[in-house]
């Protein structure tokens, strides 16, 4: 998948285990390598967290999963600045009126990564639609298992496909 700037990505489950041992690190080579574009990434938590307790953390997991030779710490600090922490209770319907005031009120590429348990997608979706933030130029990433059986794969995804068209949703 190829985005171009202007780009948002808000990551659901921002300091889950997937984000901080997988894409963080993942967004960070790609920021290294010039290859990921301008633009914000917004790591949603449950809890408030300090900027410094944040900064901290995106570090550290870049630092324990990224080879020693492939660091460079002034490209690891431009890349902590893009990163910005979203206190979100994905089931308060209000904190998605929160989150819209602060994302960009144009139709850029955003990007939602549901690194969370998939029986959130549904209500995630929910609280975007009614903040009004999925438009035309919004993508969706639904990260597997979707669902425990067959039955909750077909609900979730129906329950996704009521907000997303299928050509914006990866799987």
């Amino acid at each position: 998948m190829q985005i171009e700037a202007p780009f948002e990505l808000v990551l659901f489950g921002g300091m889950g285990d997937l984000a901080l041992r997988k894409l963080i690190p993942a967004l960070f080579l790609l920021h290294r390598d010039g290859r990921l574009p301008e633009g914000m990434i917004y790591a949603t938590t449950r809890q408030e967290m300090a900027r410094d307790d944040f900064t901290t953390r995106i570090e550290s997991s870049v630092r324990a999963q990224v080879a020693a030779d492939y660091m460079d710490q002034q490209l690891l600090e431009t890349f902590i600045e893009r990163v910005e922490c979203f206190t979100l209770d994905v089931n308060n319907l209000e904190a998605y009126s929160l989150l819209a005031n602060t994302l960009s009120a144009d139709d850029v590429n955003r990007l939602f990564y549901m690194a969370t348990g998939s029986d959130l997608y549904s209500s995630i979706c929910k609280g975007l639609n009614e903040a009004g933030l999925i438009r035309e130029r919004s993508k969706i990433v639904l990260e597997k298992p979707i669902g425990h059986n067959l039955e909750t794969a077909q609900a979730i995804n129906e329950d996704v496909a009521e907000f997303f068209a299928e050509h914006q949703i990866y799987r």
